[in-house]
């Protein structure tokens, strides 16, 4: 029990160092309620075009979307937090992996997976949906040796680039309210926060209700049939 105060108290000195006392305010508040039932708080954004820094990013890495051969050559056994079983659903399911290479050694650096069809949220049993016009953004990932060269920001430009040229108008996605370096994140590249989804989860059953402007998107949630 010491050894689990001490952690906690060690993660909210860096929260409060990081992100403010707001911030350290709202993980006590998101524990307290989840002692009674499952809450998370989708923060919803959208992106139309990206702020980046100049870079020299070309001369490191390449970047590129891969095939489904390189696909299942890359991800096929397993690769961070894309398992064997979950390689084949996204396959499956028609989702695009962009992944940035490191061009000495050869190894991902940084991916991010894209899909324009309605995918599951991984929370419980709920689907996202959005406009058809809009390619939702999953799965992004940078090795901690990378972090720090804007990769990120890199491959939402690459993937609005690629995606504007299909007559897409943009890209959404959501983060959890409480993933506080990776709002920080999309805030920097330009990204804009239009609502959230507060979902929870009580007696086995899914619900939700939202807020802002998620609406003006067509972006929602719904319960998916894959449980």
């Amino acid at each position: 029990m010491q050894l689990e105060n001490e952690k906690t108290w060690n993660y909210l000195t860096r929260v409060r160092q990081r992100h403010g006392w707001f911030s350290v305010l709202h993980v006590i508040g998101l524990r307290f309620v989840n002692k009674f039932f499952d809450l998370r708080i989708f923060n919803v954004f959208v992106r139309h075009k990206v702020k980046i820094a100049a870079h020299n990013n070309e001369e490191i890495f390449n970047i590129k979307f891969l095939n489904t051969i390189e696909i299942e050559k890359y991800f096929g056994a397993g690769f961070n937090d894309i398992t064997i079983d979950a390689t084949r659903e996204l396959i499956s399911g028609q989702v695009s992996c962009l992944c940035v290479f490191d061009k000495k050694t050869e190894q991902i650096a940084a991916y991010s997976w894209f899909t324009n069809k309605s995918i599951s949220t991984g929370f419980h049993d709920l689907d996202i949906t959005f406009a058809e016009k809009y390619i939702y953004t999953l799965k992004v990932y940078t090795a901690p040796e990378y972090r720090g060269q804007q990769l990120h920001a890199w491959q939402m430009q690459f993937a609005l680039d690629q995606y504007h040229r299909q007559n897409f108008w943009g890209i959404v996605g959501f983060t959890y309210s409480d993933n506080f370096e990776s709002i920080k994140s999309n805030q920097k590249m330009g990204s804009t926060t239009v609502g959230h989804f507060w979902v929870m989860k009580i007696f086995g059953r899914s619900l939700f209700f939202k807020t802002g402007q998620v609406s003006d998107y067509e972006i929602n949630l719904q319960r998916n049939t894959h449980e």
